[in-house]
């Protein structure tokens, strides 16, 4: 099943990030439309296979966020590993496409530097990155929005959609285009 629309889609690992993931596509959802956004346990239907349905919607979109928590390199303590460098990760997989990345730290968390990951995900620490509190939750979203749309949504197309959007009642970016996050 595609999910047609998607331009936004929200990497995250469950136990590191899950509550920020939620809030984040919740805010993110409000602004582009719950079609536009995709984070797997809201966007998927019931009865889709989780490898194809990501595969696909990873094809779809446009922009991947990476949202990282303080713990995101922590080792599993089930399996000693990290689970960023199990080869059958999702949060992993993720990143074999080639579309622009934004690391999203949550809480303090800090870039993570290309040293720390495997070669073949490493341009994740080339990545721009944005802070997400939770003093300044709506605020940092919001400008991680006006982000999104400044840098990689305003096709022609997408602004018609979000002008329409914006005169129904939801958020439109207003800032100025800025090279700092």
């Amino acid at each position: 099943m595609s999910h047609g629309n998607v331009e936004v889609f929200v990497n995250y690992l469950t136990a590191n990030t899950g509550y920020g993931a939620a809030a984040c596509y919740e805010l993110l959802a409000h602004a582009f439309g719950h079609e536009r956004v995709f984070r797997d346990c809201v966007s998927m239907r019931p009865g889709e296979r989780y490898p194809q349905a990501i595969r696909q919607t990873l094809e779809e979109a446009r922009i991947l966020l990476v949202l990282i928590g303080p713990d995101w390199l922590a080792e599993d303590p089930d399996s000693g590993w990290r689970l960023v460098d199990r080869e059958d990760d999702w949060v992993r997989r993720t990143l074999e496409r080639d579309i622009p990345v934004v690391q999203v730290l949550l809480e303090g968390a800090r870039p993570v530097e290309a040293a720390e990951l495997a070669p073949d995900i490493a341009r994740l620490a080339h990545g721009q990155a944005t802070h997400v509190t939770h003093r300044a939750f709506g605020d940092d979203v919001r400008r991680l929005a006006d982000k999104i749309t400044e840098l990689v949504l305003c096709s022609a197309g997408t602004r018609a959609r979000m002008s329409s959007r914006s005169s129904s009642g939801h958020r439109r970016s207003s800032t100025a285009p800025s090279r700092e996050w």
